[in-house]
């Protein structure tokens, strides 16, 4: 037998007390006074006998209660035959401090990290202040497994923070496995979010090894964040209303009712409402916003939700599109197309011929139209096809005449094969019905308000054929192709079937010809970002026009630089986020001392979504397992019991308090009956 804290043994000197006042209790003389002097040696020697007896007995009592009570304090205990916590090189604690853990605890008024931290305090004092843990967690404060001292690791436990989760539970028990030589015993303090693992994750458990899984429950019931942001038109006018559309997400199983929501561009508040979210859904709303010039703007949108606040602001940018500038090439000086663009401020429209057209023309350009053109130069073809490989884009409108040799060329230079020419002329061109536009078509989003089945389609002549596309866009109503997208590199091609002048088509003057030519320069313009990434994102994409070989990129946020990996390729800057940035917000992208860009980066959504396994399925999952054990932190005494037992041995305490009451029970009775 051994003892938890032996010191106490010296309370056993204890004892002498109550016989040293029962040897004092013996040499005191006593009176008896009676009437009857017949009776007196008969009383006298009955009442010797009965309190003596009664003294022996009621000493034994007190004994009996001092040694126990001794012995309570003292903690006996009988060792275990196989000790696993008492191994320094054999305890593994893992402390999951992911963002998911703000959630509030039910049992107290701290969160759930709060909670786990004390939970392991409590665990190295049950253990002892000279013990000796391997730990873990997401920071970096320990991002490798750790020998600390119970000590050192209390003063730890006080640095942890919250942190930009990067590992799943999968990764944390192989972390266990490949770190140990010996059997050990895990210790896992988690909320067990089901975005972390799967059952796949925890089949991957050893039989050999002791694994505590212990649950800290979170008692909020809805989080609100925003899930994406998107402009309502892909092309942002400055100094014009445009609208974004915020889409927001309830993850919990509780209403959300009047969540506030403030949208910010750069340090201004622009807008503000308030809006109700379901449970497990989705709302989604229009913000307006005005901006003054093209200069990239950070903006962010702000929730007002609690306790779950590390995913209530949404960072990203905007930026007013400059001009399109589009170009035309055609010998017609009326072409319906001149008619269209140069009415729209928005676009920058140059009307050249053939014999007018300056190369230089092609690298400012985002939209290159070839109307009616029947002859095209060698070298015209070769830099077209450059233009659309580095992201210009081309609209081919064929002429009525014989096409000549230059435009099958073209059309092999762009890898559109199986294109012929029908050989249609003016006086013989028949015109065909085109088919209802499909709505589902993502060229054709934000076109439409409503559906119009009994819509009247233009006709149009069939010059051009082809046989594939990558998007066809606009039909003839025997399936036959009038407008498709051919996708080459980072550039498109449009090709139509037919001119757009009267004796070939009345597409020039139906309603579809204006959406249709503004959707397609539109769509030649490029950002050179997205509005937001993701933290952890890989293979962004940067256009860097000039670039010197001894320059390196550089992301910064306030004072702190990170260097992410790096290659160009094709004019682009190709980069990964470093793993040290965990914190959302904005970074610029610096070459040198100059600042090329600003990127928004926001958290991954899997920590906002509050769906987490519950104690019974973490059971379910692991019931094949008779190595894993599942516990609360809130149940202090479960948890100190159990780990008490598994290795400590067999504790005697309790016995010790039940024969302490026994015997000061005993000594109450016999002073009162015997």
């Amino acid at each position: 037998m051994n003892f938890a804290a032996p010191f106490f043994l010296y309370g056993l000197i204890s004892i002498s007390i109550p016989i040293i006042i029962h040897l004092v209790e013996l040499r005191k003389a006593r009176k008896i006074l009676f009437t009857n002097v017949a009776f007196i040696n008969e009383v006298k020697n009955i009442t010797s006998n009965h309190r003596h007896l009664k003294q022996i007995l009621i000493l034994l009592c007190r004994i009996g209660f001092l040694l126990f009570l001794v012995l309570l304090f003292a903690q006996p205990f009988l060792p275990a035959k196989k000790q696993t916590i008492q191994n320094s090189e054999n305890v593994k604690i893992f402390l999951d401090n992911s963002l998911s853990m703000q959630n509030e605890s039910t049992v107290s008024s701290s969160n759930l990290l709060d909670a786990a931290k004390a939970s392991i305090k409590k665990l190295i004092q049950n253990i002892g202040i000279n013990g000796r843990f391997s730990y873990l967690d997401h920071s970096g404060i320990s991002n490798i497994y750790t020998d600390y001292s119970g000590l050192k690791l209390n003063e730890t436990l006080d640095q942890v923070q919250l942190a930009n989760a990067q590992k799943s539970l999968g990764n944390v028990f192989y972390d266990f496995a490949s770190q140990a030589n010996l059997p050990y015993t895990a210790l896992i303090y988690s909320d067990f979010q089901k975005s972390a693992g799967n059952a796949k994750s925890f089949a991957s458990l050893d039989k050999e090894n002791q694994y505590y899984f212990i649950k800290v429950n979170g008692g909020a019931n809805s989080n609100a964040f925003v899930d994406s942001v998107y402009v309502e038109d892909e092309f942002i006018r400055a100094n014009q209303l445009n609208q974004i559309r915020v889409k927001v997400r309830n993850s919990g199983s509780k209403d959300i009712n009047n969540c506030n929501v403030k949208f910010y561009i750069g340090a201004e508040q622009v807008s503000a409402l308030s809006i109700n979210v379901p449970a497990k859904q989705s709302t989604t709303f229009v913000l307006n916003y005005r901006l003054a010039d093209t200069t990239p703007q950070n903006c962010r949108i702000v929730l007002q939700d609690y306790p779950l606040d590390f995913d209530n602001s949404y960072y990203f940018t905007l930026q007013a599109s400059p001009a399109i500038k589009i170009v035309s090439v055609t010998e017609d000086i009326n072409s319906p197309v001149q008619r269209l663009f140069t009415n729209e401020p928005i676009f920058q429209y140059n009307q050249v011929t053939p014999a007018q057209f300056n190369y230089t023309l092609l690298k400012d350009a985002n939209l290159i139209i070839l109307n009616s053109l029947t002859t095209l130069s060698p070298a015209f073809i070769e830099n077209l096809n450059l233009f659309v490989k580095d992201g210009g884009s081309v609209a081919l409108i064929p002429s009525g005449t014989p096409q000549g040799q230059g435009l099958t060329q073209l059309l092999q230079k762009f890898g559109i094969n199986g294109a012929q020419s029908t050989q249609a002329i003016a006086a013989a061109a028949s015109q065909f019905d085109l088919a209802l536009p499909d709505r589902n078509n993502p060229f054709f989003r934000n076109i439409f308000e409503k559906e119009t089945p009994n819509m009247v389609m233009p006709t149009a002549a069939k010059v051009l054929s082809w046989s594939r596309a990558s998007v066809d866009i606009l039909k003839y109503r025997d399936n036959s192709r009038f407008l498709s997208q051919f996708n080459r590199g980072k550039g498109k091609i449009y090709l139509f079937a037919a001119p757009v002048q009267e004796e070939y088509s009345t597409f020039a003057n139906h309603a579809l010809f204006v959406p249709v030519m503004y959707k397609m320069a539109m769509q030649s313009y490029q950002q050179k970002q997205d509005m937001a990434y993701v933290l952890g994102q890989r293979n962004i994409s940067y256009p860097v026009a000039q670039y010197n070989n001894k320059e390196v990129f550089r992301l910064v946020k306030d004072s702190i630089s990170y260097i992410p990996e790096q290659q160009i390729r094709e004019g682009n800057l190709i980069f990964s986020l470093p793993p040290d940035i965990k914190e959302a917000g904005f970074y610029k992208l610096n070459s040198g001392n100059m600042a090329l860009a600003n990127f928004a980066f926001n958290l991954p959504k899997q920590e906002s979504e509050l769906d987490f396994y519950s104690a019974n399925e973490l059971k379910e999952l692991t019931q094949d397992a008779n190595n894993v054990h599942i516990l609360d932190v809130s149940d202090e005494i479960a948890m100190k019991n159990l780990f008490a037992q598994e290795n400590i041995g067999t504790q005697l305490w309790k016995y010790c308090l039940i024969l302490c009451l026994l015997f000061a029970l005993s000594e109450i009775l016999l002073i009162r009956f015997m």
